[in-house]
C-alpha cells in the first residue's frame, strides 16, 4: 500500500500570412522561435494560443469550458451543493444536488451546454427545483436513461424522519408524470422511526432502477438495496418485496454506491463497523436480491487501510470485471484519498500497488475521494476534495492500471483546482465525456454561501498532429512530438501545420481506436504511416523499422470527431493526412492521377479555430511556387541498376510494400535519356527555388484569400 492570437502585421496582412511567406518560401528554411511546453504555462491553461500548436494536456482545466474551466450556479439565498453528475449523449452536462429555497432544501438540477454555458432550454433558465413536502429534500444520485430522461434519488423529510425519494424528469427538465405520483416516489423503510436514504442509483439494461443506501433498524443502520420497475413501483421479484437489508451485526452499516455487473449481480459499497472502526464495506447480491455467498466471506468484504475510519463512497468496474472502490481513510492526523481494487471474487488485487490498496495524501489537510471513473485505457480517475495547504479544492488524480500515479496527468498525476473563493470547494462526483474530458461536480464558496460548481479537465492527453514536408526528398513527416517538430523545421522541413486547425490524436489507446504505426525506411530515409497491422508487419518483414505509434484514431465516428483522410502519392509512395475536405479535394484536383485517396483511416477530434480554409489558401500558394519553380523528373526503377528488384505481388498491400522498399527515386531532367525502363513522372520542388514572391504576389494572394477563403470555402 503506497502513500503515495490572430494578430495583424503592421502593414495590414494577417500575422499568419507573414509567417506563410517568411517560412514557407524562405530559401534559408528558417526555424521558428522556441515554443513553451504546456507544463511551462501553468496548470490553468489547456491550449497554448500559438500560431500552429494546440497541445491539450491531460488533467489541466479545460479552457473550452466557460473560458477558465470552471462554472458555478447559485439557486437562491442559501447553500446549493452539487452531489452527482451525468453527461448526455449530446455533450450536455447535468448536475444534481440540493438547493435552498428560503425555507428548506429541494432536489435541484442544472444543465450546461457542451461549452459550459447554461442550457436555457432546460427547466427555468437551466435550473430545476423539486419540493417533495414539508422539509429538506436532498438529491444524492442521478442516472440517465437511454431515452434521455433522468432518474434522481436521495431523501425526503416526512415530518418525522427521512424516506427514500425518487424523481424522474423529462428531457426538458419537467417532472415525468408517468412515474410514481406526478413524477415522484417516496418509500418509508425499516421501522418507520429512523432515517432512510438513497445514496446510490443505477439502471439495469431492462430499465429497472436499482438503488442502495441505509435504513434504520431501531438500533443502528443497515445496508439496504431496492429495485423498482421503470414506472416507479417496487419490484417484488427482488428479495420478495423489492427491498433487501443486510445487517453485519457489528454496528452501523451504510451503503453509498452500487454497480450492476454484466451478469446481473449487484455490488454495493459503503462503510461497515469492524473491530472498533469503520472499514470499506462491500456486499454482492444475485439478480434476485439474495446474497452472493461466492463473494468474499458469505457475500461480504471488509477492508481496513489503517486503525482509523475507512469509508467507501464510490465504485466502478474495469473492462475485465475488477472492482474499483474509492473513499477516504483516517491516517491518524487527517483523511487521505483511499483506493482499493478487488478481483471479481472479492479478494484484493495484488497487481494493484502490490497489495490492492493505495492512499494519496495531497497536503496537510483532509483529502476525501467521492467519485471514480475508469477510462477505456484502464486508467482510474478519482475526484473529490483535497487540501492545498490553505483551502479545500477540487482534487483530481489519475492512476495507472498497476496502481502508480500517471505522471503525464496534470502535475505528477494530481491536480488541486481552486473553485470559487476560500475556504471551501468540494468535488462530489466525476464523469468522463465521450471525448475523454473529465467533468467534476460539487460545490464551492461564493463569499456568503455555497453554490453548485462544475469543472472540466482535459482528459486523455489529446496530442496535436504536426505535419511537415521535405521539399527536397518530396515526402511528409508527421509527429505529435513538439521536439521532433522543431527539429524538423530546423533541418529544412517545411511546416504544413495550419494555424489553430488540423486534428488531434489520443495519446493512449481508447475503446474503438486504432494505432497510427510510424514506419521508417533506413535506406530511403523516409517514413510511412498506417493503421493496418498487416501492412505494418509486411513492411517490417521487408526491412522497414517500426518506430512507434504516433497516436490513436477512432474507427467509428463519435460525437465531436471528423473523418481523417489518407492521400497517397503513387509516384513516391508517401502519405498526406488531413481532416479537411477542402484540402483533400484541392490536392486531388491539383495533381490528378498522382495523389489518390485511400479509404478513410479513422476519425479524430479537430483543433478548433480558424479552420482548414486557410490550409487551402496555403496550398494554393504552395502550388503556385511548385508550378513556377519545379522541373519534371522521372523515376528509374531499381531494376535498371541491379537485378534484385522484387516482382510486385498481386495483393495490393504486399505490392505497395514491396515497391516502397525496393524503388529508388532518381531525379533526372525530363528530356534526358536513361538506360532501362522509365516509370511514372513526378514533380519535385528544388531546394532553393528561383521564384520568390513579390509584393504584388502577396497582394494577389491576399485578394484570393479575401474573396475565396472567406466567401466560398467552408471552414472545418
Amino acid at each position: 500500500m503506497s502513500r503515495a492570437s490572430n494578430s495583424r502585421a503592421p502593414e495590414g496582412r494577417p500575422g499568419w500570412l507573414n509567417n506563410l511567406w517568411n517560412n514557407l518560401f524562405s530559401p534559408s528554411g528558417k526555424s521558428r522561435r522556441p515554443r513553451r511546453l504546456a507544463a511551462q504555462v501553468g496548470l490553468s491553461g489547456g491550449c497554448e494560443r500559438l500560431e500552429d500548436r494546440c497541445l491539450l494536456a491531460a488533467g489541466l482545466l479545460d479552457t473550452g469550458w466557460d473560458i477558465d474551466g470552471r462554472v458555478t450556479t447559485d439557486f437562491g439565498v442559501g447553500n446549493d451543493r452539487g452531489a452527482t453528475v451525468v453527461v448526455q449523449s449530446d455533450g450536455k452536462v447535468v448536475v444534481g444536488g440540493m438547493g435552498f429555497n428560503g425555507l428548506n432544501d429541494d432536489f435541484v438540477l442544472a444543465r450546461y451546454n457542451s461549452n459550459g454555458s447554461v442550457d436555457t432550454t432546460f427547466g427555468l433558465n437551466g435550473q430545476v427545483a423539486t419540493n417533495f413536502g414539508i422539509g429538506d429534500d436532498r438529491m444524492l444520485s442521478l442516472a440517465l436513461q437511454q431515452d434521455g430522461r433522468l432518474i434522481a434519488g436521495g431523501k425526503a423529510f416526512n415530518g418525522v424522519n427521512n424516506d427514500f425519494a425518487l424523481a424522474r424528469y423529462n428531457t426538458d427538465g419537467s417532472l415525468d408524470t408517468s412515474f410514481g405520483a406526478g413524477g415522484l416516489v417516496v418509500v418509508n423503510l425499516g421501522t418507520g422511526i429512523g432515517d432512510d436514504q438513497i445514496s446510490g442509483l443505477t439502471l439495469q439494461p431492462d430499465g429497472r432502477i436499482v438503488v442502495a443506501g441505509a435504513t434504520f433498524n431501531g438500533v443502528d443502520s443497515d445496508f439496504v438495496v431496492a429495485r423498482f420497475f421503470s414506472n416507479g413501483l417496487l419490484d417484488a421479484s427482488f428479495g420478495g418485496d423489492g427491498v433487501v437489508t443486510t445487517d453485519s451485526g457489528r454496528g452501523n452499516d451504510a451503503a453509498y454506491c452500487l454497480v450492476v455487473q454484466p451478469d446481473g449481480r449487484i455490488v454495493v459499497v459503503g462503510a461497515t463497523f469492524n473491530n472498533g472502526a469503520e472499514d470499506f464495506g462491500l456486499m454482492r447480491y444475485l439478480a434476485d436480491g439474495s446474497v452472493d455467498t461466492s463473494f468474499g466471506t458469505n457475500g461480504g468484504v471488509a477492508t481496513a487501510f489503517g486503525g482509523g475510519a475507512d469509508l467507501a463512497y464510490k465504485v466502478a468496474l474495469t473492462s475485465s470485471g475488477k472492482i474499483v472502490v474509492v473513499g477516504t481513510t483516517d491516517n491518524g492526523v487527517n483523511f487521505d484519498f483511499a483506493v482499493a481494487r478487488y478481483l471479481p471474487n472479492g479478494s484484493l488485487d495484488s497487481s494493484f500497488d502490490s497489495d490492492g490498496k493505495l492512499t494519496l495524501d495531497f497536503a496537510s489537510g483532509d483529502d476525501i475521494a467521492f467519485g471514480v471513473a475508469v477510462q477505456p485505457s484502464g486508467q482510474i480517475v478519482v475526484a473529490g476534495s483535497g487540501f492545498n495547504g490553505s483551502v479545500s479544492t477540487f482534487a483530481v488524480a489519475r492512476i495507472n492500471a498497476n496502481g502508480s500515479l500517471d505522471t503525464s496527468f496534470a502535475s505528477g498525476g494530481t491536480n488541486l483546482a481552486q473553485i470559487g473563493l476560500s475556504p471551501n470547494a468540494v468535488g462530489r462526483a466525476v464523469a468522463i465525456q465521450a471525448d475523454g474530458k473529465i467533468v467534476v461536480a460539487g460545490y464551492s464558496f461564493n463569499g456568503t454561501n455555497d453554490d453548485l460548481a462544475v469543472a472540466r479537465f482535459d482528459g486523455d492527453g489529446l496530442l496535436r498532429m504536426f505535419r511537415t514536408y521535405n521539399p527536397i526528398a518530396n515526402f511528409h513527416f508527421f509527429t505529435t512530438s513538439q521536439a521532433e517538430f522543431t527539429f524538423a523545421l530546423a533541418h529544412g522541413y517545411r511546416d504544413e501545420t495550419t494555424s489553430r486547425t488540423g486534428f488531434t490524436v489520443a495519446a493512449t489507446q481508447l475503446s474503438g481506436s486504432l494505432s497510427i504505426h510510424r514506419m521508417y525506411n533506413p535506406n530511403a530515409g523516409s517514413h510511412y504511416y498506417t493503421t493496418n497491422d498487416v501492412e505494418r508487419d509486411i513492411l517490417v518483414s521487408l526491412g522497414w523499422r517500426y518506430e512507434r505509434d504516433e497516436g490513436f484514431l477512432f474507427t467509428n465516428q463519435v460525437a465531436g470527431t471528423v473523418e481523417v483522410f489518407r492521400l497517397w502519392n503513387k509516384d513516391s509512395g508517401v502519405h498526406l493526412f488531413t481532416e479537411s475536405v477542402v484540402v483533400r479535394d484541392a490536392v486531388l484536383a491539383a495533381f490528378p492521377g498522382v495523389w489518390l485517396q485511400h479509404a478513410s483511416v479513422g476519425f479524430a477530434y479537430p483543433v478548433t479555430g480558424l479552420g482548414e480554409a486557410q490550409a487551402a489558401a496555403r496550398l494554393a500558394a504552395s502550388r503556385m511556387a511548385i508550378d513556377n519553380g519545379s522541373v519534371s523528373v522521372r523515376v528509374i526503377a531499381t531494376a535498371t541498376k541491379s537485378g534484385d528488384v522484387r516482382q510486385a505481388a498481386l495483393d495490393l498491400t504486399t505490392g505497395l510494400a514491396s515497391r516502397l522498399t525496393t524503388a529508388t527515386v532518381v531525379p533526372i531532367p525530363a528530356t534526358a535519356s536513361a538506360a532501362g525502363s522509365v516509370t511514372d513522372v513526378v514533380r519535385l520542388r528544388p531546394a532553393n527555388p528561383e521564384v520568390v514572391p513579390s509584393e504584388s504576389d502577396v497582394a494577389a494572394f491576399d485578394q484570393t484569400w479575401e474573396q475565396l477563403g472567406l466567401a466560398s470555402w467552408t471552414e472545418f
